[in-house]
């Protein structure tokens, strides 16, 4: 470790300016991995016969890189393997996480997923990260529901 300003500590390597010593309130040049918890805008995450789309968003309170999202959809007893949920690409601001517009099966991003890291765009404090999640292929059932109370992103915090 190498030592900073007011006796903060650095990983060895760590670049850092020579006005960076004695810079009071600047924040370290450093990424530390964090989550980004994205929560459903409608409805708490619940998908029905009658609520087909929900959208989920966050506003980082720090600037965040994003690389893995992760979703764990819950369908109830009555809803068959046809009818599924698929997303839009994720937004940071107003720039697309996707080289062509189209739906990708949430399944993708299942906890168990392997090789799905994405390069996302950098979102800066404040800045709107989102996703639309629908339902499609065969319709939810009346009184069935699939759940999906919210999707993590895992990234990095840049400051």
């Amino acid at each position: 470790m190498q030592p900073g300003p007011m006796g903060m500590q650095f990983p060895q390597g760590t670049p850092m300016p020579d006005w960076f010593q004695s810079a009071l309130g600047v924040s370290p040049p450093m990424e530390l991995m964090n989550v980004l918890p994205l929560t459903p805008e409608t409805n708490t995450g619940i998908f029905s016969p009658t609520v087909t789309t929900i959208k989920y968003s966050a506003r980082p309170q720090r600037p965040f890189r994003g690389e893995r999202p992760v979703a764990n959809p819950v369908k109830s007893a009555g809803v068959t393997t046809a009818t599924t949920l698929t997303c839009q690409p994720i937004f940071v601001g107003v720039i697309p996480q996707a080289v062509e517009i189209g739906n990708t099966d949430i399944t993708e991003w299942a906890p168990t997923s392997f090789g799905v890291r994405l390069a996302m765009t950098d979102a800066a404090q404040g800045t709107l990260v989102s996703v639309q999640v629908s339902v499609t292929g065969t319709a939810i059932p009346v009184g069935e529901t699939i759940t999906l109370s919210g999707i993590t992103i895992y990234g990095r915090a840049l400051a």
